[in-house]
């Protein structure tokens, strides 16, 4: 690769300067009075105008690295620049990226361009953000309680919290020390302990994924908003909310109307096997009366199963969900009291060696 040539840079630097001043001043001055998305945001215009693809880059490598320490050297961006010239990538993304320590073999702290670039990290910070604020809004919707967890209507509180995680994300993502603990027995985080791909920055692929989708799937274990409570239990955020009591995901005890669905019940009694419940209508309700026939549960009739990956907030956190113990059949499949010795849907003998199951109930 030849190098940049040194009139090309400062050429594009002073594009680069001259637009900043109609605009938001630099990417610094933009962050510092809150205008740090508009800035982004002008940013890809302004590059999407340039024809050149090598000045695209130098655009988006000169507005996100240090402006105090001079222009960057060949040595700087080498590989960087025909990853973004000479195939099919978003520049801005991998530049973000790059700036953050992604694709390099060794990133040195403090060392200006070799280091991580702190216009790159904040404007991943508020990529993070953004995710971070759509995921919680989503889950204000469907836990319950959730919404009083993360501040209520005090908007300010909710945004001081909302900034802070994004910012633990993004730092964890960016150097690859996600704490969260989840993932199989592949190679974990340099630092902390996970083994998730998904949750350090190093394994983004440009070619498969924008950098924004990869970016959410870390936030909340899917690219789309239309995520399963089992993906959001992997997650970054579901560990931090996890870690500072708001929201846990367990195993939550529902029950299925004894009249709505005799014939399923009444199948797995006879035929020794579980009640399936997809497809079941109405659905398996928590407290109250079944949403079908509007009958209350009945103590002996009504069949209970834990739902897994269930997203809830306990009693102790301010929610409505507390711990019991249940044995759970070995024919029939249903939950019920550690006090009785015989299921009472099937009948069967509870065995003396049965361990009791941890479920989480709502009280209300």
């Amino acid at each position: 690769m030849e190098p940049v040539d040194t009139a090309v840079l400062v050429e594009v630097r002073d594009r680069l300067a001259a637009w900043e001043r109609e605009q938001f001043g630099d990417l610094a001055d933009a962050y510092h009075r809150g205008r740090l998305g508009q800035y982004v945001a002008g940013l890809r215009a302004l590059i999407d105008s340039e024809p050149d693809p090598e000045r695209c880059l130098l655009l988006a490598v000169l507005a996100l690295g240090p402006r105090n320490r001079g222009l960057p050297g060949a040595a700087d961006i080498e590989a960087l620049v025909p990853m973004a010239v000479d195939t099919p990538v978003d520049v801005l993304d991998v530049a973000v990226a790059w700036g953050a320590g992604w694709g390099r073999q060794r990133v040195w702290p403090g060392h200006d361009w070799h280091g991580r670039w702190v216009g790159a990290v904040l404007v991943l910070a508020w990529m993070v953000r953004a995710s971070v604020g759509r995921t919680v809004d989503w889950l204000a919707h469907r836990v319950l309680d959730f919404r009083a967890a993360v501040g209520g209507r005090d908007g300010r509180e909710r945004a001081e919290l909302l900034d802070g995680w994004a910012d633990l994300i993004a730092l964890e993502l960016a150097i690859g020390c996600c704490r969260c603990g989840h993932g199989g027995p592949g190679p974990r985080s340099p630092v902390g302990d996970c083994a998730r791909p998904e949750h350090r920055l190093d394994t983004w692929r440009p070619d498969t994924c924008r950098l924004h989708a990869f970016v959410a799937t870390a936030v909340r274990g899917a690219a789309s908003l239309d995520v399963r409570s089992g993906q959001f239990a992997v997650s970054m955020l579901a560990g931090i909310l996890e870690a500072e009591r708001r929201l846990l995901v367990g195993t939550a005890e529902h029950q299925l109307c004894h009249i709505c669905h005799r014939e399923p019940i009444a199948r797995a009694a006879g035929e020794r096997q579980r009640v399936w419940l997809s497809g079941l209508e109405p659905d398996p309700y928590e407290v109250g009366s079944c949403p079908g026939c509007g009958l209350p549960p009945h103590p002996v009739r009504t069949y209970r199963v834990g739902r897994k990956n269930w997203m809830l907030v306990p009693e102790w956190w301010g929610g409505r969900y507390q711990t019991v113990h249940r044995l759970r059949c070995g024919g029939c499949g249903s939950l019920f009291a550690t006090e009785r010795d015989r299921c009472p849907v099937c009948d069967r003998q509870a065995s003396r060696r049965a361990r009791p199951t941890v479920v989480w109930v709502r009280s209300r």
